[in-house]
């Protein structure tokens, strides 16, 4: 079912065709009727009402920027070079080495990526440069003209890279070391910020609200959503939870610009037909960045969340230090920041505390149902049981992060699983 922000668009869109405020093509006009029929079946059974819109009705939308929306026509060609257009697909934009479909893809665009226009003669394809990208776009998957300025501007942000050479950067409840970790962010997550303090950049989660990153371990920057170059895409491949991550950041931020971009109805500096286009492409974008997370959630689970990949992961840290209060896995952590580190990896938040690790997951009752990736818990300590009788920990000062036999452990508090 399409949510009601897109289908309040298309609604806008069948009055003003109704009204006869705005003169379509045949085909464009009967995909609207088409769109409109299936919206008035959706509000009989939800309970929406279309006429709720109906103030924010747009009496002079003229028939290129409708039809552009409906992938009919674009938006009439300036002509002009070193302008801004903005990728509106809803499926991501190749940029090609040529102006052909048989051109070599030399990166992507998702919807809402700004571009500058290079060359322009009019024709179906346009010439960008996007971030580190530079090629060709078809004409029909951008918006462009005063459309493109406006949506460009709802785009700009501050955003932090994460630059740590560990598994993970710790993100806090508050500015200072001192405060709980609420979960970890993979090396090379974007998200963005909102503020920051004494060395601290606040940013916001999609999951879990405000927290606070080390600026010692992020790169600050501000501007504009960019498209990625062939190896980036491809050096991507296989990071399945920093995929996941940066697809629910996307799509919170393509939710984000569309809020924006319906306020523009309310903008007298900002023309109905421009207020209209920019909106169809911002909910494009929602479109596109929701089916993104869907398929970066089902490669997660098909490929990275298992009991084994835990285990897997958890291994690498074999030999680094036990430092008591200590989080991270490769200078130094106590029993329950190595568990809760390993598996904030895989986007599952433990607090940093063994005893209150053992409510976290199902009970798998007792070690004969123990799979590998298990949480072991005991009264006081805590590990992840790896197979065969065994646990890999951080054991003590002496040992550091460990394997060791589980008939040397003492008693077994609970067994918990969490993947």
């Amino acid at each position: 079912m399409k949510s009601f922000k897109v289908r309040l668009i298309t609604g806008l869109m069948s009055a003003a065709v109704a009204a006869g405020s705005v003169s379509l093509p045949a085909m464009a006009a009967a995909e609207i009727s088409e769109a409109a029929a299936e919206m008035s079946a959706e509000t009989e059974q939800s309970g929406d009402i279309a006429e709720a819109g109906s103030s924010l009705l747009l009496s002079s939308v003229g028939t290129n920027a409708v039809s552009n929306v409906l992938g009919q026509d674009v938006i009439a060609d300036t002509g002009k070079t070193n302008s801004v257009a903005v990728a509106s697909s809803p499926e991501t934009v190749s940029v090609r080495s040529e102006a052909s479909e048989d051109g070599e893809i030399v990166g992507r665009m998702k919807a809402n990526d700004v571009a500058t226009v290079l060359e322009d003669d009019g024709g179906d394809w346009i010439r960008i440069k996007s971030g580190d990208v530079v090629g060709y776009v078809n004409r029909e998957e951008l918006v462009e003209g005063k459309a493109a300025e406006k949506l460009a501007e709802l785009t700009k942000q501050t955003t932090a890279t994460v630059m740590t050479a560990s598994s993970t950067l710790n993100v806090r409840s508050g500015p200072g070391t001192d405060y709980d970790v609420i979960t970890g962010l993979p090396a090379g997550t974007e998200i963005d910020v909102s503020g920051e303090e004494d060395g601290w950049i606040k940013v916001t989660l999609p999951e879990y609200g405000e927290g606070y990153i080390s600026a010692d371990y992020a790169e600050v920057g501000t501007g504009y959503p960019t498209a990625e170059t062939a190896e980036e895409i491809e050096g991507r491949e296989g990071d399945y939870a920093a995929n996941l991550q940066n697809a629910k950041i996307e799509t919170a931020r393509a939710e984000k610009i569309l809020e924006s971009a319906q306020s523009l109805t309310e903008d007298s500096f900002v023309d109905e037909e421009t207020a209209l286009t920019v909106i169809c492409a911002a909910s494009d974008a929602v479109v596109a960045a929701e089916a993104l997370l869907e398929e970066a959630q089902q490669e997660y689970d098909d490929n990275y969340m298992s009991g084994q990949a835990v285990v897997d992961y958890a291994m690498q840290f074999l030999g680094n230090p036990y430092v008591y209060g200590g989080t991270s896995l490769t200078h130094g952590c106590d029993c329950s920041g190595f568990t809760m580190g390993v598996f904030a990896h895989f986007g599952i938040s433990l607090p940093h505390y063994d005893a209150s690790q053992r409510s976290y997951g199902t009970n798998v009752g007792s070690l004969s149902n123990a799979q590998p990736g298990d949480l072991v818990c005991f009264y006081g300590h805590v590990g992840i049981y790896i197979g065969n009788n065994q646990i890999v920990h951080a054991s003590t000062p002496r040992s550091g992060i460990k394997v060791s036999d589980l008939s040397y452990m003492g008693t077994i508090a609970c067994i918990r699983r969490l993947v």
